[in-house]
């Protein structure tokens, strides 16, 4: 038994040496960041989620107790912590110009509602009609909300617009496996979707509903934000076999040129992007358990 264990062990080390291989194989295109690391004191577990033109930062961290709690980061790197009342969890997810903040909870009876963070501190709740959950993970300066949410036939995307009213998104052959994460002050929206027959793939939504699915480099491919150049950026699993699972953050340009995002040295780096404002810089889960800030 324990020379099958073994044996699987080493099967699986061989395929993730060989799928990171390939990864480096397309670094052609690459640029080095400076990265400042955003850890929550000495909480557990970190994640940047969002950033807007002012360099606000918003994110999700786990304290020592295991209390999952979103907080926001200002310009002056001050961390103010914060949670929907009554809610047993917090995720902020995206922060707009203006200080609106979205993301999800988890209520008293546990069901997962998205939220809007008003500038006040005032909280809207947000549930796609015949949800049985829903996430928010973007806003833009008009107030327009995108997300996530599951029904009986699986995950679709949402937008939310000014009114309230909501529209589903999916991707193309109505496969119920779609996840909206960003929209820009151009209504482009990102997200990623999953065929039978091609995996997952990230994809850029314009406001015409003209939709541009993308792999980056034919490896299962997540997209989440996107800024007001078309910039987007997600990140790509290596390796499925896990955990750990390997993943490489990327930013894919408007005209389709992928840049992986890298440290000082354009060394690779186990991370995910998944804010990125106007100026470049980006926000996400960078090794196990450290939010970061990607500066250009």
């Amino acid at each position: 038994m324990q020379s099958n264990q073994t044996s699987v062990r080493l099967k699986r080390l061989l395929l993730t040496m060989l799928s990171f291989a390939l990864v480096l194989t397309f670094v052609q295109q690459a640029h080095a960041y400076t990265f400042t690391i955003l850890d929550i004191g000495a909480q557990a577990f970190t994640q940047a989620n969002g950033i807007n033109e002012s360099d606000e930062v918003v994110g999700t961290f786990i304290t020592v107790k295991g209390l999952l709690k979103g907080f926001r980061r200002d310009t002056k790197g001050a961390i103010a912590e914060f949670s929907v009342p009554d809610a047993s969890a917090t995720s902020a997810n995206g922060i707009n110009n203006s200080g609106q903040i979205v993301g999800f909870f988890v209520d008293a009876s546990g069901h997962t509602r998205g939220f809007l963070r008003h500038t006040n501190g005032t909280f809207t709740t947000i549930d796609v009609p015949g949800a049985i959950q829903t996430q928010a993970f973007g806003i833009n300066a008009l107030g327009e909300i995108v997300g996530t949410f599951k029904d009986g036939s699986g995950f679709h995307g949402f937008k939310r617009d000014t009114k309230g009213d909501f529209a589903a998104i999916n991707g193309p052959g109505g496969f119920g496996n779609t996840e909206v994460h960003g929209i820009n002050d151009s209504g482009e929206i990102a997200g990623s979707f999953t065929t039978q027959t091609d995996g997952q793939r990230g994809f850029l939504l314009k406001p015409n509903g003209e939709l541009t699915p993308f792999k980056v480099p034919g490896l299962p491919t997540d997209a989440w934000g996107i800024n007001n150049s078309g910039q987007i950026v997600g990140f790509i699993t290596v390796t499925a076999i896990g955990p750990p699972f390997i993943t490489q953050g990327f930013r894919r340009d408007k005209n389709g040129t992928v840049t992986f995002i890298t440290n000082a040295g354009g060394v690779l780096a186990v991370l995910q992007g998944l804010g990125i404002n106007a100026s470049g810089k980006i926000v996400g889960l960078y090794t196990i358990g450290t939010g970061f800030l990607a500066t250009p």
